[in-house]
């Protein structure tokens, strides 16, 4: 198999690695992959619909659904009816999925610190300002993308653009 020697992708694969460094110790947690997002993002707001954890973690709604699922199983949440709405359910953290936050820190910088062993403190403080102009460039241009595709979703099909 051929190397892709661009920067592209040692990004990717240095993205995969890491991803995969990160899956192993959430797994000796008891925690799958992906999981620690979910629970990351109750833990800045609890008691999120399940349509605004699908947007926030960038995810289509039957995902949410399934983690969730299986989540409340292993005891990390509980779904609750809305006040507001009957329709919709709520996701909260339990005490479980609060010490569950607690183990993801721990071992996101676990892996951090083991992926950027060798490094320079300095190198390091580069290395992260450059990622994060990429991700902003890159986000810049999912948006745009993202507004472009709905604009076309929204454009009556049976008019040419352009005319009444």
């Amino acid at each position: 198999m051929a190397k892709d020697e661009s920067l592209t992708g040692k990004l990717l694969l240095t993205a995969r690695y890491c991803r995969s460094m990160r899956a192993a110790l959430l797994l000796e947690r008891g925690l799958y992959s992906g999981q620690d997002a979910l629970l990351k993002s109750l833990g800045t707001q609890d008691g999120q619909s399940m349509g605004e954890l699908a947007k926030n973690l960038d995810v289509r709604p039957p995902t949410v659904t399934k983690m969730v699922t299986r989540m409340a199983a292993q005891g990390f949440v509980e779904r609750q009816p809305s006040q507001t709405d009957s329709r919709q359910f709520n996701v909260f953290l339990t005490s479980q999925g609060t010490h569950a936050i607690e183990q993801i820190d721990e071992t996101w910088e676990a892996a951090e610190k083991a992926a950027l062993k060798g490094l320079k403190e300095k190198d390091s403080k580069r290395l992260n300002k450059i990622l994060q102009k990429i991700l902003k460039q890159m986000g810049e241009k999912k948006a745009k993308k993202k507004s472009s595709t709905k604009i076309h979703r929204d454009q009556d099909v049976s008019t040419p653009a352009g005319q009444p």
